[in-house]
Parts: C-alpha cells; sequence; structure tokens
C-alpha cells in the first residue's frame, strides 16, 4: 500500500515500492499495488486474499484503515508490516491475526494524528479517499496469441492467461480464417471477457504474419507473444511486464540462461536452438541467451521501426531481437520454462526454417563485428537474467 516517493503526493519517481514489486515478482509472487493518488488497484482488491500486506508510505488516508478491517479481507494468517507505525502498534511486521494493544509497546511519535491513538476495540472501515482510490490502471499489455486449428487447447491457454497475470491486459487471438476451429471456442469466451479479442491476419497467413498482426494492431504500448499450446511459462509475463515499465524495449524469455530449462520437445531442435542462443550471447553481446525463442515481450512502438524481413515461421522474434539489439535499443532476458505441447501438432518445420535463422544468426555477427554496434544503457545489473 502506497506507491508514491512521499507523502500524499502523486510522483512516483524513485519510489522503493516498485523495486520491492520486482524482487517479489521474481520471486514468483503475485502482486497488487493500491494508492490513493495514483493509478493502481483499488484498496479492496488490493488487500483482499493477501499474504502479506505492507504499509510503504505514510499517505494521511492510509491512517484511517484498522488492522482489523485488513484482517477481514485478507488471507487467514495474513502478516501486516507497518514501517510508518500507522497502525500505532509500535511493531514492524507482526500476524494481522494478533490482537496488540495500542498503548503497549512504543508509543506512537510525537503529533501524530488520532487514529494513531486508537483502540482494536472494532474493525474501521477506511475513508473514502482510501477504499476508493483511482480508476483502474489502464489497460497498456496486449497478450498475442497466434492460433491455427487450436481448438483443443485454446481454453486451458486462456484461462491460465486470466489466472496468472496480474497486470490489467487483454488478449489478441490472431487467426488465419474464419473457419479455424479456435474462432467459435474464442467468441464463446467472449461474453464474459470483455478483453478477450479476435483479429484475422491481415498480413497473409502462417504463425509470422499473425505475430506481426498482433504486434502492430494490438494498440496497447506493451505486446507479449504466447503460444496457443501453453508452452510457455505465462507467469513470468508479470515480471517482464514491470522491466518493460522500468524503460527496457524488448524482454525475452531465456530458457538457456540460470534458473530456465526446457522440457520434451524434439533433441535436436532443442540442442540446435540451445547451441544458437549461447553462441549468438557470446560472439555478439546481445543480453539473451535465447534470441530464437517467440516469448518475449515488445514495446510496440519500437517494432513499428522496423521492417519485418522474415518470410518463414517464427524467426520474427530473432529479428526483433537483434535489430533492436543492433537499433541500441534496451534489451534484457527473463529466465523462463518450456514445456513440450501435450495437445494439438506442431507446426514447426526445422529442416525449412533453419537457413532462416541462420540468416538472422549473421546478420547480428555482421552487425557486431563489421560495422560496429551502437551501445544500449543497459548495465551490469539490468542486463541480469531474472531468475524464479
Amino acid at each position: 500500500l502506497g506507491v508514491a516517493f512521499k507523502r500524499d503526493i502523486d510522483d512516483g519517481r524513485n519510489s522503493l515500492s516498485y523495486k520491492l514489486r520486482k524482487l517479489l515478482l521474481a520471486e514468483g509472487a503475485e502482486v497488487s499495488m493500491h494508492d490513493p493518488f495514483m493509478e493502481s488497484d483499488s484498496l479492496e482488491d488490493a488487500v483482499t486474499g493477501a499474504d502479506a500486506i505492507f504499509l510503504a508510505m505514510n499517505h494521511s488516508a492510509f491512517r484511517d484503515i484498522s488492522p482489523e478491517w485488513l484482517a477481514q479481507r485478507a488471507a487467514p494468517g495474513a502478516i501486516l508490516s507497518d514501517i510508518w507505525n500507522l497502525t500505532g502498534h509500535g511493531v514492524i511486521a507482526r500476524p494481522l491475526s494478533e490482537r496488540t494493544s495500542a498503548n503497549s509497546g512504543p508509543k506512537p511519535p510525537p503529533g501524530a494524528g488520532p487514529a494513531d491513538q486508537r483502540t482494536d476495540s472494532a474493525p474501521q472501515a477506511p475513508s473514502e479517499q482510501a477504499s476508493s482510490g483511482l480508476k483502474k490502471q489502464e489497460i497498456d499489455l496486449t497478450v498475442v496469441v497466434p492460433v491455427y486449428n487450436e481448438a483443443e487447447v485454446i481454453v486451458p491457454t486462456l484461462e491460465a492467461l486470466r489466472s496468472r497475470i496480474r497486470v490489467p491486459f487483454q488478449v489478441l487471438v490472431v487467426h488465419d480464417m474464419d473457419e479455424d476451429t479456435t474462432v467459435p471456442v474464442v467468441k464463446r469466451l467472449q461474453s464474459d471477457w470483455p478483453e478477450l479479442k479476435l483479429m484475422r491476419n491481415r498480413f497473409g497467413r502462417g504463425a509470422l504474419k499473425a505475430i506481426q498482426t498482433g504486434l502492430v494492431h494490438c494498440g496497447t504500448p506493451f505486446a507479449a507473444v504466447v503460444m496457443a499450446d501453453l508452452s510457455d511459462d505465462v507467469g513470468q509475463i508479470n515480471v517482464m511486464h514491470c522491466l518493460m515499465r522500468d524503460g527496457f524495449d524488448l524482454v525475452c524469455g531465456t530458457r538457456y540462461s540460470r534458473g530456465g530449462s526446457q522440457t520434451g520437445g524434439p533433441w535436436l531442435k532443442g540442442l540446435m536452438s540451445r547451441v544458437a542462443g549461447i553462441s549468438l550471447h557470446y560472439l555478439s553481446g546481445i543480453p539473451t541467451c535465447d534470441a530464437t525463442n517467440s516469448f518475449k515481450m515488445y514495446r510496440t512502438e519500437v517494432v513499428k521501426q522496423f521492417e519485418i524481413e522474415s518470410d518463414g515461421g517464427f524467426e520474427i522474434g530473432m529479428e526483433l531481437a537483434i535489430k533492436s539489439y543492433l537499433a541500441g535499443h534496451k534489451v534484457t532476458e527473463v529466465a523462463t520454462t518450456w514445456q513440450d505441447r501435450s495437445a494439438g501438432e506442431s507446426r514447426f518445420q526445422l529442416r525449412k526454417w533453419i537457413p532462416k535463422y541462420l540468416h538472422w544468426y549473421f546478420h547480428a555477427l555482421k552487425g557486431h563485428w563489421m560495422k560496429g554496434l551502437p551501445r544500449t544503457s543497459v548495465g551490469p545489473s539490468d542486463s541480469q537474467t531474472v531468475e524464479t
């Protein structure tokens, strides 16, 4: 609770709350944030079901929040961390269920308001300002899902997106033809999910053109590409989004850095992908060990700066990663797990697409060694993999 850098202002620059959120997301936690002066979750939504509540800023509105009111909404056994002593207990962290008298322990600091001196005799609802917050955070993220007859797997994939992504987002399912078996399934789900959208491929046919359609026409600042077979670890989208909000232009999911893994799939394809990704990282300096992975989050205004030259399958992700890096944009990676699809049929054509991946591999080397590479502003700590 509390996102702003100082009390009762709407400026979040240099706020430690964002750094704490990043650390928690990297550990696999689900994080909600509320601030009455900034666009954020409502107070009710932020605390409901929470295992831990951290009072990160001493906003005046937070003095009207009683621990009992929080305890009624948080998960059983939830912890309250109150470094500002807004609840008047003089304890930095304690279970919400613990009934500590406000008069026990250290007294409130001089000049504390009446809310600091109250007793715990009855739960108190927060003030209107604290409970209402501002409007829900606007959607700035689209999850692009290219499909081709994915009726068997699309429902669990969409359910995973809806349950594991904690930031406001919309889903754009891109299909080649209206006869695609995925289309009627998605249409049935749209009645109770307004953020679920369908779009026909606007650049032709195939996965590559579907991804391009989604990235160009999604209408949001950020876009993540996810396969319909749920092979990607969609929970990492929360970490990716946090890094994009911190100023990165491209966040790559990596199977081949510390914390990443790959399960299943053709062994030759996996071996070639690993060798290509790791060697390209060391030979060109691109700050990812998995440039071939399609699971990436893009800043869409950067994508629109490039002419898409790929014409095969999924090498568009590699093309955009290399072009972004060579152009000096901020690129990083997040450790992720990949699992081979459990239903449906993969349309990855290894023999046909190898030359297209090799084209971009050597393009990266040429750009780095022969033409010189504009350096990015990525520092040593920024380019490290976020591990979960």
